[in-house]
C-alpha cells in the first residue's frame, strides 16, 4: 500500500486534486486489461505537444531555426486553361438557360402551390356551411322533439306558456 499512497500523493501534485476513485481502482487494479499498462513517471506528466521553455531548456539545446515555426503548406492552384471569349461567352448562355428553366419551374411550383391553398380554402368555407347546416338540423330536431312532448304533467302558468309556444 505504500506504492498506493505515493501514487495518490505523486496525483494530487500533478492534478493538484485527491484522487477519490479508490473503489474503481480496487477493481480494475487486477483486470487483465491494466496489467501491461506502464507505470507514470516524472517524464510523461507533460503533454509531449505542450513546449515551453522549461521543457525546451531539459531537453538538447535546438538550434534556432528549428524552434521557428515550420511553413504551412500551401494548396496547388488548379490550373484553370485559358478559355476563348466565345466559350465564355457559350457558358454564360448555357447558365442562362439553366437559370430560365429553373425559374419556370419554380414558377409553376409557386402557381400550383397558390392553386392548391385557393381549392383548401373553398374545402374550408364549403365545409364550414355543412356543419351551419348540421347545426341547423340539429336545432330543428331538437325544437320538434320539444313540440311533440307531452306536457300534461305541468300545471298553471307553464302549462298556459306551453300551450301559447305550440300555436
Amino acid at each position: 500500500m505504500d506504492v498506493y499512497r505515493a501514487a495518490q500523493m505523486q496525483y494530487k501534485e500533478w492534478k493538484n486534486i485527491v484522487f477519490n476513485h479508490d473503489a474503481t481502482w480496487r477493481i480494475l487494479k487486477d483486470h487483465p486489461n491494466w496489467r501491461g499498462v506502464p507505470l507514470m513517471d516524472d517524464s510523461s506528466q507533460r503533454n509531449k505537444r505542450a513546449y515551453t521553455p522549461e521543457t525546451l531548456s531539459s531537453k538538447a539545446p535546438i538550434a534556432p531555426e528549428v524552434v521557428a515555426e515550420p511553413e504551412r503548406p500551401t494548396r496547388k492552384q488548379k490550373k484553370t486553361p485559358s478559355s476563348s471569349q466565345s466559350s465564355k461567352e457559350e457558358q454564360f448562355q448555357k447558365l442562362l438557360v439553366e437559370f430560365n428553366e429553373i425559374s419556370e419551374v419554380t414558377k409553376a411550383e409557386h402557381e400550383d402551390k397558390k392553386r392548391y391553398q385557393a381549392n383548401l380554402e373553398e374545402m374550408k368555407a364549403e365545409m364550414n356551411k355543412v356543419k351551419k347546416r348540421e347545426m341547423e338540423i340539429q336545432r330543428k330536431e331538437k325544437d320538434f322533439q320539444f313540440y311533440i312532448q307531452y306536457h300534461d304533467h305541468l300545471t298553471g302558468p307553464t302549462l298556459t306558456a306551453m300551450i301559447q309556444m305550440k300555436s
